[in-house]
C-alpha cells in the first residue's frame, strides 16, 4: 500500500511538472511572431512539443486512475479479475506436482464455487 500511495505521489508531482511546461510552452506560441522568416518552422516545432507533453500528461492521468484503483481495492481488500486469473493460472501450472488429496480438494472447491456462480 506504501508503495502505490509512493507511486501516485510521483506521477501528481510529475504531471504538475508536464503541466507547467505545458503553460510556458503555450505562452511561448502566443508570443510567436508570425512575420518572422521561421515563424512556421519554430510553430512546428513547439507544436510537437505540445503534442509530447498533453501525451504525457494523459499516460500520468491514466496510470494515476489505475493508481486510485489498486490502493482503493486495497483499502477495501478487494481482488482485481487479473489476480484471480493470476491465481488460478498458477493452480494449474502446479497440478501436475499436487498431492491427490489436494488435487480432490480443489476439484471439490471449483464444484461448489460453480454452483454458487450459477
Amino acid at each position: 500500500m506504501g508503495a502505490l500511495l509512493t507511486e501516485l505521489e510521483r506521477m501528481e508531482k510529475a504531471k504538475k511538472k508536464e503541466e507547467a511546461k505545458k503553460s510556458k510552452l503555450l505562452q511561448k506560441i502566443m508570443v510567436l511572431d508570425a512575420e518572422d522568416e521561421l515563424y512556421d518552422s519554430m510553430y512546428d516545432d513547439l507544436q510537437g512539443l505540445l503534442r509530447e507533453y498533453t501525451k504525457n500528461i494523459a499516460e500520468l492521468d491514466s496510470n494515476t486512475n489505475k493508481t486510485n484503483i489498486a490502493i482503493e481495492n486495497a483499502t477495501n481488500k478487494q481482488v482485481s479479475a487479473q489476480e484471480v486469473y493470476n491465481i488460478m493460472q498458477t493452480i494449474i501450472e502446479l497440478m501436475d506436482i499436487m498431492p491427490e488429496d489436494v488435487l480432490e480438494f480443489l476439484q471439490n472447491y471449483f464444484v461448489k464455487l460453480e454452483l454458487e456462480l450459477s
